[in-house]
């Protein structure tokens, strides 16, 4: 509902009626409830897979240098 507000607004401020602006809204708004939570989760699992790498280099000592 947001989106099709936004861009009702802003649709208009071009002198238009807003209503292709509202629908395009919507179409963006239903997009990102889509995407998002996707992009979080690969986001979350990129940084578990991350810490879990570093965790285990410390444990192992791989990081280290032989000398």
């Amino acid at each position: 509902m947001f989106g099709s507000i936004v861009g009702a607004l802003i649709d208009r401020q071009d002198g238009d009626s807003g209503v292709e602006g509202a629908l395009w809204g919507a179409v963006a708004e239903k997009g990102v409830k889509l995407v998002f939570p996707l992009i979080m989760t690969f986001a979350i699992g990129y940084a578990v897979q991350k810490g879990v790498a570093m965790a285990w280099d410390k444990a192992t000592g791989e990081d280290q240098p032989d000398y």
